[in-house]
């Protein structure tokens, strides 16, 4: 064949190439493409695919604000928000739920942030610059165009700590400064942005600021560390209108007030890490009568080795949130951040609570639909409700469920299943989560992989999802811990249709009494019935403990016996119709069975596998061959060593060793297709398998038997795992395995919760190995042709040709 040096196809494009060589490239008839041989080789290696990143920012989030459309920007000590370089300052979008910086951010930390009249924001800090250009301390920025304007000369000799803007529109400017505007002020200023100009509030507190009020009476209310001036007070102080300072009472002892809010009444809120207010207790809060002139507290108020408020969220109803870094809030045991009733003085958790300091709260009205509210929290904390949210995080405040900022699911993935791969292979994944991609997906979602997208299951569940399963009409399953399901009623178990996209109930579904219940296990049978596992007392109305059968042909529910004596996790049918059960019970019907049992659905009859295992079963799956596989925290099986995983005959009931087996727990099982190699993937707490490194995933292949890793694995539990049946011409997924859980990494990249480890890349037209076909690829493969890359060898032939090139594209054309 012609060399590509000499090929005059290839010099043509050659002498072009300085201008747009690949578009030129791309623009060649394709007339000359001849027969796609079999490429000699695929592009890329096993390996576990970028995922996305732990929403929120790499440092301190100090101030936020929602801006009219729903973005919300924030400002803090941070340089990364959602993996984006942002320098202290970044916008989150509501409408992508991406994350992006704002021009070239600031030199240094940012505090606060107030909104002007028009729309523009002001920035308050410790920088230098803002947007490239000289801000001392305080900048404009217009978030429209994200354009930064100084504000003349900014302040002097410290940093700003506090802004409030006056009902006339000018802003209050606190903090620890000597000048502003060349103007000189003892650590409060005022701006005119009508005029461009900074004045003095007189001969106030000295410096040392760090709140401020614009009051809408026309005072002022600053506070923090100051013990001279014309306001005298401990740790708050206030300007009237007529510009008298005067001390509010007898102010507060042991310490100031970081925080300042105004009731809708006008009372004034002062939060910090002071013991009492006009000389009464007062822990950590109190309020300031504006018609009695008098101190008054809110319960017990705020406890905790800080008890420290550093902001107040008022809401439209009068109540308010306070963020801090506290433990006990009233009588309740918190974490950082709580609500109360202004009206009672009841104060109440908001869920789980941030693990560190909350510094900042902005409302972001109908956030959460249903006339719910989402507040936005931003502080220290990397984890908030109990999901990992770096320093900014969302919750609605009416149902105290938390959320995060960032795009893929938002919180622990605890259950998968794929379609088959006649209905395309997709992935249905239940959790913990409120987000799935850039849009709203209540704890189920579903995962396109072919094209990397998300899609809701209209209004979701409202409660956790714990397991998930695809019946044979195509048709989906979820169970868990929730009432509703489209918003209608559906008690722990519902049914999604993928023809209908539309919820069913299951009757009266599953509870349990006073306590809340929940499925844990769902096994759907080939006629259409369905077993159901878990920790509950009834189904459809009948005593069932912990397990019962939906028929489906009447409609109705049934009882297994007299079901297991603890919770059922794990559900899988033989071929011959039996049930496997496993779990943490010792007895099913009244027979002894260690932690796994065997139910004859003919006979209504439990037997024990053996003498069962030495601790809880939390995975079960059924071969082709007829055995089982059965994975959880235990040691023994039928007698037999077994680290956590076994590997049992039903006909013979003999008990098999997977070598070693793992160090840890396993959750979770799934058998790739037999043309992607038939192994087990394995996922769970483990991080070895048979004495090799496997941290949390591992893959066992049963010919010629042997333990592998999955790269370097994820960075915590594996909850679920899953794998892309194939189907639908989308070979550059098919085999692909999937994976969920709390983890934030996945091979050493970022990917929270659920990630995907291209297992078997057959697909070698994917030449950028992303997991999908895009024009991309021909891009990446002529780079590297044009660059003498021996990866563009595609025919695999004596050097590269112009032949790799048409055999490429055409196999591309036709797609994997």
């Amino acid at each position: 064949m012609t060399s590509s040096s000499t090929h005059p196809l290839l010099a043509a494009c050659r002498r072009s190439s300085r201008t747009a060589p690949l578009l030129r490239w791309l623009s060649l008839p394709l007339i000359f493409l001849l027969g796609c041989a079999t490429p000699a080789r695929a592009q890329c290696t096993p390996r576990w695919l970028p995922g996305e990143s732990v929403p929120g920012t790499n440092g301190t989030v100090y101030a936020s604000i929602v801006l009219p459309n729903g973005d919300v920007i924030v400002g803090g000590a941070f340089s990364v928000a959602g993996g984006v370089p942002a320098a202290n300052i970044a916008r989150w979008q509501a409408s992508t739920a991406t994350w992006t910086n704002i021009g070239q951010g600031t030199s240094s930390s940012v505090f606060a942030i107030a909104p002007l009249p028009n729309g523009d924001l002001v920035i308050g800090g410790i920088f230098a610059n803002a947007g490239g250009i000289p801000a001392n301390a305080i900048a404009r920025l217009n978030p429209s165009a994200n354009t930064w304007t100084s504000l003349g000369a900014g302040v002097t000799g410290g940093e700003v700590r506090g802004l409030s803007i006056t009902p006339g529109g000018d802003v209050l400017v606190v903090g620890n400064f000597g000048a502003a505007g060349g103007v000189t002020v003892t650590g409060l200023a005022r701006y005119a942005p009508a005029t461009s100009t900074w004045s003095s509030l007189g001969a106030g507190p000295n410096r040392g600021l760090v709140s401020v009020l614009a009051h809408p009476s026309g005072d002022i209310y600053v506070g923090g560390t100051f013990t001279g001036g014309a306001a005298q007070g401990n740790g708050i102080a206030r300007r009237s209108a007529a510009g008298v300072w005067s001390d509010p009472g007898t102010g507060l002892t042991g310490g100031d007030a970081n925080a300042l809010a105004v009731l809708p009444n006008g009372d004034v809120l002062a939060g910090g890490p002071f013991i009492s207010a006009g000389g009464n207790p007062a822990f950590g809060i109190a309020r300031w009568s504006i018609s009695a002139q008098t101190w008054s507290t809110f319960g017990p108020g705020i406890a905790g080795a800080a008890h420290l408020i550093n902001t107040f969220l008022v809401l439209p109803s009068g109540d308010f949130i306070v963020g801090g870094n506290f433990t006990l809030a009233g009588n309740f045991s918190v974490s950082n951040i709580a609500k109360c009733n202004a009206t009672t003085g009841v104060w109440s958790p908001i869920g789980s609570g941030a693990s560190a300091s909350v510094t900042t709260l902005a409302l972001h009205p109908g956030g959460g639909g249903g006339g719910s509210q989402d507040i936005i929290v931003g502080g220290a904390f990397l984890t908030a409700g109990g999901l990992a949210a770096s320093r900014v995080a969302r919750v609605d405040h009416l149902s105290t469920s938390w959320g995060v900022l960032g795009l893929g699911v938002d919180g622990a993935v605890n259950a998968m299943a794929p379609l088959s791969a006649a209905q395309g292979g997709d992935i249905f994944v239940g959790g913990t989560f409120t987000r799935a991609g850039s849009g709203p997906a209540a704890n189920v979602a579903r995962f396109h992989p072919a094209t990397n997208v998300w899609t809701p299951l209209t209004s979701g569940v409202n409660g956790p999802v714990f397991a998930v399963a695809t019946a044979s009409t195509g048709d989906v399953i979820v169970g868990g811990e929730f009432s509703t399901a489209g918003g209608g009623s559906a008690n722990r178990i519902a049914r999604w249709s993928t023809s209908t996209s539309t919820w069913s109930n299951f009757g009266s579904g599953i509870s349990a009494g006073s306590e809340p219940g929940r499925v844990l296990a769902l096994a759907p049978t080939p006629s259409g019935d369905l077993f159901v596992g878990g920790a509950f007392t009834t189904a459809g109305g009948s005593l069932a403990a912990n397990i019962a059968k939906w028929n489906a042909a009447t409609g109705t529910w049934s009882t297994l016996g007299s079901g297991a004596n603890s919770s059922v996790h794990a559900l899988t049918i033989l071929p011959g119709g039996d049930l496997i059960a496993g779990g943490i019970f010792f007895s099913t019907g009244g027979v002894l069975a260690s932690g796994i049992a065997r139910w004859n659905d003919t006979t209504h009859a439990w037997s024990a596998v053996g003498s069962g295992v030495n601790g809880s079963v939390y995975a079960l799956l059924t071969l082709p061959s007829g055995d089982v596989i059965i994975g959880g925290d235990f040691t023994l099986a039928g007698g037999l060593q077994a680290n956590h995983i076994v590997r049992w005959n039903p006909t013979t009931n003999g008990w098999t060793a997977l070598a070693a087996g793992l160090e840890f727990q396993a959750n979770a099982l799934a058998l790739s297709p037999a043309q992607f190699g038939g192994d087990l993937i394995v996922g769970g707490s483990f991080l070895s398998a048979n004495g090799l490194p496997a941290n949390r995933i591992a893959r066992w292949r049963f010919t010629p038997g042997g333990w592998s890793p999955l790269g370097t694995g994820t960075n915590a539990v594996v909850n679920a795992v899953a794998v892309h049946p194939g189907g639908f011409g989308n070979g550059n997924v098919a085999g692909n395995i999937f994976a969920g859980g709390p983890f934030t990494t996945a091979g050493g990249q970022v990917s929270s919760y659920f990630a995907s480890w291209t297992s078997h890349p057959n697909c070698p037209v994917d030449f950028d190995c992303n997991g999908t076909l895009a024009t991309q690829d021909i891009f990446s493969f002529l780079n590297a042709w044009f660059a003498g890359d021996p990866a563009a060898n595609f025919n695999a032939s004596a050097g590269l040709e112009v032949q790799d090139v048409f055999e490429f594209i055409n196999a591309w054309f036709a797609g994997c």
